[in-house]
């Protein structure tokens, strides 16, 4: 019989549950344990990545995804573990952590489940760690946000119990369905995951009967964990807030709504007006940014025009004679499209996008202005004015909007990723060519070695002057390599460097970095997808409004291309596709490796190069490469304008 088994539940996050396993390994000391993973139909080689690198994993590979609590379950019953772990994919465990859980059980026969301090990816403490039931006060506080104004009150924040100090162990209520440290006897009798949660929800269930059957639930301190929050499920999604909201509905239903009425009301009313707003932050608020810069845009048109004219022409309404105002209008569309294909609107961008919009807008208004008729212009000082004007503007509504989404005033910063790397040289070898892509997004500070010196231009200094160094080169990023450290060292350093950083863990082998800026949002990876130009956000966007443009255009000139065009059948019957975004004009070579390269639409065309003498004797796998890592609108211009010709 084996001491522990410890079951993953898998769905597209590959680079993750690579870093997971390794920690649970580094983690078992001389623990027997299992490791269960349970793939819900993932797309993203995960699969293959846990045959390659792990062969003693049991792999359960579902061909669909029936949710958390049915794989959960498919592998509890074939568990042969004394204690059951549930353990999210997106968690790191420290190298203690497996064996401080199985004492605390094995001195403790009240015990019944437990769970550990956890951080999110900045090393803040997640609250989710120690949770009490969302009965009918504590549900009202907690929706009502006066548990989150009152956090530390036994009264008002009870969801996350947060009178009880998170440095202390104590006895508990809920645990969070992340880590869920369990004895397979307390499973067999008060029954497994109830399957009818989807997702979410499920955790406070089996919590519950736990209590119910005579157990304890406790939180252990003494041992933290990472858990990259929200990664296995992006957390704006409708999906989510559907699940989530239909859980909470479930769980309510099923043990307070014969017991009190009133509650089973409340909070059922309380969940449908939580997922309106939830559905309003994730669909609407995205929206407000350009709306309200468009607004912008026009009035600044507006105001000056009618200064200009009461001061210049002494007569506030000299331009009424024109449809000034429907031309402001377009201006305000064409102005917001600028910075929006600039990547204005992008997570947290910078000034240099917003500047770069700015700039390229005025100068398309500029263009738009000067082909206009005679008697639709109007002086041009009013343009000069405005387009002075505007950046002041909107920089100040970019400030507010980073102040309301991201809780910060001063993102006045460069887009530049300034990163300091925590590694032996060997790493920073690695690592570096990740960082080193033709986008220039990233910049390579230095390297800090938390073991030995190194002869190294960039090397920075030793772990102990982390504090000082980071102080001096006001690194945003700071990458870890899990290879050259201990994860309790790098949880402990996070936590005395603060959260003004975005932490990033380098895997064993440096191949894969993981990370998360903050417990509210969904984690990121980086890999050599990073040297591809292909999968920035802006060239994404380049290429999609490269496909509209396209296939308007062979709409109008359709005529020519079934006359003189080779391909004529392949563009008419893919136009509509293209146009919709089922399909690309141009794409990769087949075929392909997938799980190499960024995915993009299935293509018409390929990208390959005719013309060029450099390029003739490389692979398709070569050529699809170099087109991914270098891309660029001009190239699949050169490719559709190829196939169009005779």
């Amino acid at each position: 019989m084996k001491h522990l088994s410890i079951i993953i539940v898998n769905y597209n996050v590959q680079h993750f549950l690579d870093q997971c396993i390794q920690s649970i390994y580094n983690s078992k000391h001389d623990l027997a344990i299992e490791i269960l993973v349970v793939d819900n139909n993932s797309v993203d080689a995960s699969n293959q990545m846990v045959k390659e690198k792990y062969p003693d994993v049991v792999l359960i590979e579902n061909e669909n995804n029936p949710g958390f609590a049915v794989a959960n379950n498919q592998a509890i019953e074939i568990a042969q573990g004394k204690y059951v772990l549930l353990l999210n994919p997106d968690t790191l465990l420290s190298e203690e952590t497996l064996q401080k859980c199985f004492d605390a059980m094995e001195s403790n026969a009240e015990i019944g489940a437990l769970g550990v301090k956890m951080l999110d990816g900045k090393g803040n403490f997640l609250p989710e760690s120690k949770r009490g039931f969302p009965g009918f006060w504590t549900a009202f506080y907690k929706m009502s946000g006066l548990s989150s104004l009152f956090n530390k009150s036994a009264k008002f924040n009870k969801y996350h119990l947060g009178d009880l100090d998170k440095d202390s162990n104590h006895h508990i209520e809920v645990l969070s369905g992340a880590f869920m440290f369990m004895r397979k006897e307390v499973l067999d009798k008060v029954g497994y995951l109830d399957e009818q949660f989807f997702m979410y929800g499920e955790d406070i269930d089996l919590s519950y009967r736990i209590l119910q059957g005579g157990y304890k639930n406790y939180y252990l301190s003494e041992t933290s964990i990472i858990h990259f929050k929200g990664e296995s499920t992006r957390k704006t999604s409708i999906s989510y807030t559907k699940h989530f909201y239909q859980s909470m509905a479930i769980f309510n239903d099923k043990h307070f709504a014969g017991k009190s009425f009133l509650m089973s009301k409340f909070v059922n009313i309380a969940i449908f007006f939580s997922g309106i707003v939830s559905f309003f932050k994730s669909k609407i608020i995205p929206w407000l940014a350009p709306i309200v810069d468009a607004i912008l845009v026009f009035f600044t048109f507006f105001f000056v025009k009618t200064l200009w004219a009461k001061y210049y022409f002494l007569n506030s309404e000299y331009y009424n004679a024109i449809p000034i105002n429907l031309l402001f209008l377009v201006f305000s569309i064409l102005y917001v499209f600028v910075l929006f294909v600039n990547g204005n609107y992008d997570e947290k961008s910078g000034v240099p996008k917003l500047t770069k919009g700015w700039m390229f807008g005025g100068l398309l208004v500029f263009l738009v202005y000067s082909f206009l008729p005679e008697e639709f212009r109007f002086s041009r000082a009013i343009i000069l004015i405005s387009f002075a004007t505007l950046f002041l503007l909107l920089l100040f509504a970019k400030k507010i909007k980073n102040r309301i989404l991201f809780g910060e005033y001063n993102l006045n910063r460069s887009d530049l990723r300034r990163i300091i790397v925590v590694g032996s040289k060997a790493s920073l070898e690695a690592i570096s060519p990740q960082f080193q892509g033709n986008n220039n997004s990233f910049k390579m500070i230095g390297a800090v070695s938390p073991t030995e010196e190194f002869d190294n231009k960039i090397h920075l200094g030793g772990l102990d002057k982390i504090n000082q160094i980071v102080t001096f080169e006001k690194p945003n990023e700071i990458v870890f390599c899990s290879g050259d450290m201990s994860n309790s060292l790098m949880f402990q350093t996070m936590a005395d460097l603060g959260n003004k950083y975005a932490y990033r863990i380098s895997s064993e082998d440096n191949d894969t970095i993981i990370g998360s800026d903050s417990k509210n949002r969904a984690g990121v990876w980086y890999s050599t997808q990073l040297n591809f130009n292909i999968s920035q956000p802006e060239k994404k966007r380049q290429k999609r409004l490269f496909d509209i443009f396209m296939s308007l255009v062979l709409v109008v000139i359709s005529p020519f291309i079934l006359l003189f065009s080779k391909n004529r059948t392949l563009v008419l019957k893919n136009v509509f596709f293209v146009f919709f975004g089922m399909k690309t004009w141009v794409g990769y070579i087949l075929p392909f490796n997938a799980t190499t390269l960024p995915s993009i639409p299935t293509s018409v065309f390929n990208h390959k190069d005719f013309d060029s003498e450099k390029e003739a004797n490389l692979s398709s796998n070569e050529l699809n490469f170099r087109y991914a890592k270098d891309y660029d609108i001009w190239k699949d211009f050169v490719a559709v304008l190829f196939n169009l010709l005779p």
